[in-house]
């Protein structure tokens, strides 16, 4: 039995392009400059993790949810005391958290009408399985409640130094509404950027897909399983071999997004013959976790 198991960003990485796939997920490299942006994303991620998980009314934790986000800003991440961990965080520790402190005020009217069902809720789902494999869809969902008027909601939080929606057919929606039953699935914008009026701070949007979506969804995901399934026995036949153009395609239309070039390009930009070759990861490092879905 093979288990080939995906989330949501792998999906996105394999189909735009499968030599990226392979530098990040199967060499398991980044490039040695961090995010700063990511780490930004995990500080308001877990202070909204702490917010959403106290007993309703949340207007009595308006107040230790904003200290909490002190602390955090301060220490950094206390339980595994990483020094350097949201250092974007600390370096503009007034404007993160006078920005927190207007969301809590922002959203916590709206927040009452909602009933928390989850939050930070990880899940499996078994999209296919015969004799020989078994195709499994996970992920990791912000929060999820239900609403007066809308039912079950899914909801993701963004951080956005920039002003832009996600594509709400995309495969984290998709994803997390197959997997839960969910009516509906939100972004939920938390902007970062300094210029903008107030209004462009926060967002959110409910989607609702169409009939039948959902159907077609899962037959074109399990299209890609099944591409990644091949790609993986093809690793098996071939063992140690060295790497072959025919497993790892590179698609140069995915070189370069709205927000800059895709990291690897620097390998990519290398014949694999040339000399030079091995040289090219001196620019990248291993990083300290290899993927999982859930992490």
């Amino acid at each position: 039995m093979i288990e080939v198991i995906l989330d949501a960003s792998q999906l996105e990485v394999i189909e735009a392009c499968p030599r990226k796939w392979y530098y990040d997920s199967i060499c398991n490299l980044t490039t040695l400059r961090t995010n700063p942006a990511l780490t930004t994303g995990t500080f308001y991620h877990t202070v909204l993790q702490f917010y959403y998980s106290q007993p309703f009314p949340v207007t009595d934790h308006l107040k230790p949810t904003f200290e909490y986000g002190k602390l955090l800003a301060d220490r950094g991440y206390e339980p595994e005391n990483e020094s350097n961990r949201w250092p974007e965080v600390r370096e503009n520790k007034e404007f993160h958290l006078t920005r927190l402190r207007d969301y809590l005020i922002r959203w916590s009217h709206e927040d009452e009408a909602m009933r928390v069902v989850a939050v930070e809720k990880g899940f499996s789902y078994l999209l296919y399985e015969d004799a020989e494999k078994r195709f499994i869809l996970e992920g990791m969902i912000d929060l999820i409640y239900r609403h007066p008027q809308m039912g079950l909601v899914v909801r993701d939080h963004k951080t956005q130094s920039r002003a832009y929606d996600k594509y709400p057919h995309c495969h984290q929606a998709l994803n997390y509404l197959t997997a839960t039953g969910g009516d509906y699935f939100e972004y939920n914008y938390i902007g970062l950027q300094k210029a903008p009026s107030p209004a462009n701070f926060w967002h959110s949007e409910p989607f609702k897909p169409g009939p039948g979506v959902l159907d077609q969804w899962k037959r074109d995901v399990l299209r890609t399983f099944m591409e990644v399934y091949w790609i993986k026995r093809n690793e098996l036949e071939v063992g140690t071999a060295p790497l072959r153009e025919d497993l790892y395609a590179r698609r140069k239309a995915s070189c370069q997004t709205k927000f800059g070039m895709c990291q690897f390009h620097k390998i990519c930009e290398v014949p694999e013959t040339d000399p030079l070759y091995a040289n090219v990861f001196t620019a990248y490092k291993e990083k300290e976790r290899r993927w999982k879905a859930w992490s």
